[in-house]
């Protein structure tokens, strides 16, 4: 709701699933689900190598964003969640994109 976009590194060091409480076992894929949520993304690393590869990761995809605005064509004032999907149409022989957005948002309340 604050408009912010996540990225996570989980470097965690895996457990055997006995020695780890449930919120420990689910906590990777809720924050997957956040970071997805928010229009950014997770990366589970493993050691100082791939650290740094998601770290600069992560950077290449901060420099290289576009905004894109979008305005709703109903005014509600709901208070709900409303979904919002992108689809990327590019042209043969351009570059494949990837592309990360914000789900939805929550319309403000009366």
């Amino acid at each position: 709701e604050a408009d912010v976009q996540i990225y996570a590194i989980d470097s965690a060091e895996s457990l055997t699933l006995r020695t780890r409480s449930p919120e420990e076992i689910a906590g990777p894929d809720l924050l997957d689900w956040l970071c997805d949520q928010a229009g950014g993304r997770y990366f589970q690393v493993d050691g100082r190598r791939e650290l740094a590869a998601a770290a600069e990761q992560i950077a290449r995809e901060l420099r290289s964003q576009y905004l894109i605005g979008y305005l709703p064509s109903s005014s509600a004032r709901d208070g709900r969640f409303h979904s919002v999907r992108l689809q990327v149409k590019r042209d043969a022989g351009t570059p494949k994109v990837t592309v990360f957005w914000r789900k939805g948002y929550r319309a403000p309340g009366e």
